[in-house]
């Protein structure tokens, strides 16, 4: 039983801001909208949950939330309704081993250029060339042909989502995230070459050093660190969250560690645009995960930035949110505790307060509340967020 005045003290001893830390190794080889730092689960899940607990993230995106969680000897259940998001968290949590995913590409690496290159169509090939030079777009191609054809789901996914990770830095789109998101094609005088095999190399060599960096900080920590063992401590579920949570067991749950889609702010699916088009295939499907359907998943999207003038959409979102809060409400233990990482633009509905007391006013205490700081390069790319709230409830 968590002792809530050593808690309350434990908790108000950390600077939630974090200045000074930035996301490492595998949680930050692929770049996703408003992804929290890794050291905020990090310093709840050992004070909030004990060991071979189940912590849940019902907003998982790219499962910092699940990385934490299994590090430190908890299982983890991981929800999202954008695959690419599913995609990048399974690479992050299936660790392979480092020789056995090398060699799946040890000839493309080895063999002269003109000998690794496949030649071959792609059904989004003209839009694609738009983004990308002839000779990277080749390069690409010829890395996915590769990756389509690996029957291993343990070598197949990792590959896919590094495969993912460079596709904004071998397009000839030199700004920021932003500009892909709003579909803003180079200029025909912008397209320049991109050695895309050499970085596809370099951040698959970097992802599996973070893979066995992982296995060791595990190790050091007393957890089993057996390659099967980690992978069967994490599931994941590509599926809207309120339906995901409607299947889960009642009083299953031990610790909620999430930050819902600040409203009007970010573009989840819109952000991996550039994914999505080149994963625009049936044999690229991972899981039950299929990145078919853009528009159809752009238009279920939970309070999406391309929503803000629908005049529905705020209402939609905080009704979306109450439905949420009754679920959380009845997957969770009693006594165990819900955390939301929240935050609102200055230039959209606020809706903070109204989540914080729907929760208050149906099933939870809230026991602890803190304002962190955004720090400044990141609030370009947020719509104005200066801050955002860590509010920790527990269940009645």
């Amino acid at each position: 039983m968590i002792n809530l005045h050593s808690l309350n003290n434990s908790l108000n001893s950390i600077d939630w801001d974090f200045s000074n830390l930035s996301n490492e190794g595998l949680n930050s080889l692929h770049w996703y909208p408003a992804t929290f730092i890794s050291a905020i689960p990090g310093s709840l899940i050992p004070l909030l949950s004990e060991e071979n607990d189940t912590v849940l993230d019902t907003f998982c995106g790219t499962s910092v939330t699940g990385y934490e969680a299994i590090r430190l000897g908890r299982k983890y259940i991981g929800i999202d309704n954008n695959p690419i998001a599913i995609l990048i968290s399974r690479g992050k949590l299936i660790f392979p081993e480092k020789s056995a995913v090398l060699n799946t590409f040890e000839s493309l690496f080895n063999n002269p250029y003109n000998t690794r290159i496949i030649k071959g169509e792609h059904p989004n090939e003209l839009i694609l060339k738009k983004w990308y030079h002839p000779d990277t777009y080749n390069e690409l191609n010829s890395i996915l042909s590769i990756i389509s054809k690996i029957d291993s789901p343990i070598i197949r996914i990792p590959s896919l989502s590094v495969f993912s990770s460079i596709l904004k830095k071998t397009s000839s789109q030199s700004k920021h995230w932003g500009w892909v998101c709003d579909n803003v094609i180079p200029k025909t005088d912008e397209i320049v070459y991109k050695n895309a095999i050499d970085i596809f190399n370099k951040t698959l060599i970097t992802y599996c050093d973070s893979v066995e960096d992982t296995l060791k900080d595990i190790g050091h920590r007393n957890v089993d660190n057996r390659r099967k063992e980690l992978r069967g401590r994490s599931h994941l579920k590509c599926a809207d969250t309120n339906e995901a949570l409607k299947k889960l067991n009642s009083n299953s749950i031990d610790l909620i560690v999430t930050s819902p889609p600040y409203y009007g702010v970010a573009d989840y699916v819109k952000a991996q645009r550039l994914s999505f088009l080149w994963f625009d295939k049936s044999i690229t499907e991972v899981e039950g995960c299929s990145f078919s359907d853009f528009e159809g998943l752009r238009k279920k999207e939970t309070g999406a930035r391309s929503k803000r003038y629908n005049q529905r959409s705020f209402t939609d979102f905080i009704n979306y949110m109450k439905r949420y809060i009754d679920l959380c409400q009845d997957k969770l233990k009693k006594g165990k505790y819900l955390v939301l990482i929240i935050g609102d633009s200055s230039s959209r509905n606020h809706t903070v307060d109204f989540i914080d007391e729907y929760a208050t006013s149906n099933g939870f205490t809230k026991e602890y509340e803190f304002i962190r700081q955004i720090r400044e390069s990141k609030r370009r790319l947020m719509a104005k967020v200066l801050n955002e709230q860590i509010k920790v409830y527990v269940k009645k």
